[in-house]
Parts: structure tokens; sequence; C-alpha cells
């Protein structure tokens, strides 16, 4: 799946293709919503939930690692490294 392809598809397939290929690497709350950061082949996408209700609000696709600021606080590397 290229970016390209997943972009230009209506927002079922979207959510058809982050549930059967995407893979969970975090999530966030920032206001009164909830963010799920997922990873699909070589691109990532986020999905936008409104915490009041728990209901999808927006899909988000992306390539730049600058989108992934807001998660990188919360990823915990330190088991990569030696004590």
């Amino acid at each position: 799946m290229t970016f390209h392809d997943f972009y230009f598809s209506n927002q079922l397939d979207q959510l058809k293709i982050v549930s059967k290929k995407g893979v969970l690497i975090a999530d966030r709350i920032q206001g009164d919503k909830q963010f799920a950061l997922y990873r699909v082949d070589a691109f990532y996408v986020e999905l936008i939930y409104k915490l009041a209700n728990n209901v999808l609000t927006s899909l988000r696709p992306f390539l730049s690692m600058t989108d992934l600021d807001p998660y990188l606080k919360k990823i915990n590397i330190s088991d990569l490294f030696d004590n």
C-alpha cells in the first residue's frame, strides 16, 4: 500500500486498511481528544477521537517525521540501552 493509494481511498476503506495492516505505535490525549498513531507500511495514520463519546472525528495520514513529535515523549526507549 502506498501513501498515495491510501490518501485517495475513501475513509471507510482507509479504516479497513488501518484495521488490517496498521500497527498501533502510541496514543495520547490532548484536551477533549484522543489520538491513536498507527504505522501502515511506510507511512503513519493518526486517528482522532472525541473523548466524550469515543467517536472517530478524523483520520490523518502523513509521511513527515516531524508529525511524530507529540508522541516521542511517551515512547520509552530505555530498554534499548545496556545499563
